[in-house]
């Protein structure tokens, strides 16, 4: 006897052996849809690659393959149209019922309805196990839909505790207009609580009630949990689904509550250094979540809540290097709070600022400055000019001119910055540190690297005196101290100090983070100055796997790790066909977004012409033209006089060292930024 079933409990039944099925086999579920859709056999091999695309937005379940099948049959769309289809229709594609081939459940999303029902049928006779799985399910529809950990609610339970332990002392629950707009208030709390185990009294209550309803949830086959690390997943139908089925009126409260869920996690009070470890798992919850907001959320009586959640979303998105939906989200804000506060007030200061601060990360630097300098004119209409908050703006201003490569001013600025902190703050002090970093790297940029030397031995120096080894802030400074020392070529110091800091990160980061990718890529640049060619490649093609799987092909970084690569080939006569096909798509990108005598652009078509030169000595004359010029890429070498030449061998030098080092360093400062603006300790 052949006995199937959804629920995982019912594997104790078998006499002889029991198997999961989670989903078909990619082709299966390709030769399902085209069966189901009754694609002429002849035509398959054409029909392949759209059918994939629908498969891969269905992951795979069964029952809605077939019902897809069935609905392109009935020529309601095309198999190429059904995934666009699919994103703004989905409650009547997966509601769609199918007249052969109809499942006992009714159509896709019944099949989840079943369970729902169950749960419902349980809450309504007081079981709060029911409840709060059925309020676990609400909250998991707005983050991602895989990798939800307990530890976001752990931390949003405990900081939601501390705030009421912290507000009862203070005589009553703050309201959002009584507290910073980069702050929680009361609204939060009690939004989050809405859900059943946020309520609970003590960490084990919470634990046990979470637990709950986390399994309940699995065991109706709603949500499946990762056996090692306890993280749910849900399947990308099942969170479509469990976001339609609630009333148009209830959305807004279970996003709010799931909002203030991230958004509590976020904010617990220990400091940036222990909270960066937690980011990787909370960005994409973010990215989602903001993404579903209602459309009606900063337009709302409920504003002002609203951009008190979406600031602290933009500081995660910013810090994990998600630049483009931090500035959206800024861009949502900002405008909206232009509605509601007073243009010169202090809330409206620390969201320009903040907005500021996602300008200058982008291709916005311009945008920046001027904003910066509207924000500096309000502040020093009322502060003195060593008062904090003047010279964390005259800081950012910096950073905002150096972004737009007015390098000069962004100088002047530090170097004041720097000499007031130095009469007015310890050595130790936190944003005298940042800002003698800064300005260090103001200085690599323009090479003055003895200034930065000196300026870096005492950051490191003091970094050392207070901070772990492993602290993000300490391994940026020695990583920049390495970078100035290649700039004199003390090439041994450089090389001592990026092997520490590599092997330190290597135990503490991910393969994946931007930091230790940053240091690996300045490492592989010291190798290969010094001839050690078999280490760089080594590392370079380690970093050029990770940045394939995380960023776009045209990534900046990307481009540059890639570079790097090919010209470690080219030098060490390894692999030049594969270094011609690396540095063509750099090519390819710089020819259609930069100006022909860029830099940037220069130095990979002098890469690229050079390869080509050596694949052309490396066959021996048997009469391969080598044309770099092709397909009006590249500049040949015959019109480059050896000025010229030695020039571009600069650029190419810079742009492999700035690179690993410039953009990326920037990360850790910008959280311990937002946490002064909302002035938590």
């Amino acid at each position: 006897m052949l006995f199937t079933s959804r629920f995982p409990e019912c594997k104790f039944l078998n006499t002889v052996g029991c198997e999961t099925f989670e989903k078909l086999d990619a082709d299966d579920a390709v030769e399902l849809l085209l069966k189901s859709s009754r694609v002429e056999h002849a035509a398959w091999d054409a029909k392949k690659k759209h059918a994939r695309s629908v498969v891969d937005v269905l992951a795979g379940h069964a029952l809605a393959i077939v019902h897809a099948g069935a609905y392109v049959r009935r020529h309601l769309c095309t198999l190429e149209e059904y995934p666009l289809h699919l994103t703004r229709q989905a409650k009547r594609l997966m509601t769609f019922k199918p007249v052969q081939a109809r499942s006992r459940y009714g159509d896709v999303y019944a099949t989840f309805e079943v369970s729902a029902q169950k749960l419902e049928q349980l809450a309504r006779f007081s079981d709060l196990s029911a409840k709060a799985a059925l309020d676990l399910l609400e909250i998991l529809a707005f983050m991602q839909f895989q990798g939800v950990n307990e530890s976001i609610f752990l931390r949003a339970w405990t900081y939601s505790r501390a705030l009421i332990a912290q507000w009862e002392l203070k005589g009553g629950w703050p309201q959002a207009s009584e507290v910073s707009i980069t702050h929680l208030c009361g609204y939060h709390v009690a939004q989050a609580q809405m859900a059943g185990f946020m309520s609970q009294q003590s960490a084990d209550e919470f634990s046990g009630c979470f637990r709950e309803a986390r399994d309940l949830l699995a065991s109706f086959s709603l949500i499946a949990v990762q056996l090692k690390t306890h993280a749910i997943y849900l399947h990308p139908l099942v969170h479509s689904w469990a976001r339609e089925r609630m009333k148009d009126a209830d959305r807004p409260r279970a996003w709010f509550t799931a909002a203030s869920i991230l958004a509590l996690s976020i904010t617990e009070r220990d400091t940036w250094r222990n909270f960066f470890p937690f980011f990787p798992g909370l960005q994409s919850h973010i990215e989602a979540c903001a993404s579903l907001r209602p459309a009606d959320a900063l337009h709302c009586p409920r504003t002002r809540e609203c951009i008190q959640i979406l600031f602290y979303f933009t500081a995660v998105l910013l810090v994990s290097n998600s630049d483009e939906n931090a500035l959206s989200l800024a861009e949502a804000i900002f405008p909206a709070a232009s509605r509601v506060l007073p243009h010169e007030s202090d809330d409206m200061q620390k969201l320009r600022q903040g907005y500021a601060i996602c300008l200058s990360t982008s291709s916005h630097s311009i945008d920046a400055v001027s904003l910066l300098k509207e924000s500096l004119a309000i502040g020093m209409k009322t502060l003195p000019a060593s008062h904090k908050d003047i010279l964390i703006l005259q800081h950012w201003l910096a950073v905002a001119y150096m972004r737009a490569e007015e390098d000069d001013e962004a100088i002047e600025l530090l170097e004041e910055v720097v000499k007031t902190h130095s009469d007015t703050v310890e050595p130790s002090h936190q944003y005298r540190l940042r800002s003698q970093y800064m300005l260090a790297c103001a200085y690599i940029q323009t090479q003055k690297y003895e200034r930065a030397i000196n300026l870096l031995k005492e950051v490191v120096e003091v970094q050392s005196d207070i901070y772990e080894p492993s602290d993000p802030e300490r391994l940026a400074s020695q990583r920049e101290l390495a970078s100035a020392y290649l700039g004199v070529q003390k090439s041994k110091e450089a090389i001592d100090l990026l092997e520490e800091v590599v092997k330190i990160q290597s135990d503490t980061f991910e393969p994946s983070h931007l930091s230790r990718l940053a240091s690996q890529h300045q490492l592989a640049y010291a190798y290969n100055g010094v001839g050690r060619y078999k280490e760089a490649i080594e590392l370079l093609e380690e970093i050029v796997e990770i940045e394939r799987a995380i960023v776009q092909p045209s990534h900046p970084n990307q481009l540059t790790s890639q570079q790097m690569l090919a010209r470690v080939y080219g030098r060490s006569e390894r692999e030049l066909e594969t270094a011609e096909d690396l540095i063509e798509n750099g090519v390819r990108v710089h020819v259609d977004t930069l100006a022909a005598d860029d830099p940037d652009r220069l130095a990979s078509e002098s890469l690229l012409s050079s390869i080509r030169q050596k694949i052309a000595s490396a066959d021996h004359g048997q009469g391969k033209r080598i044309n770099a010029s092709k397909d009006g890429q590249t500049r040949g070498n015959e019109g480059i006089d050896q000025a010229e030449k030695e020039r571009v061998e600069q650029c190419t030098a810079e742009v492999g060292s700035s690179a690993a080092t410039g953009r990326r360093g920037r990360r850790k400062m910008l959280w311990e930024e937002f946490r002064r603006l909302s002035n938590d300790p």
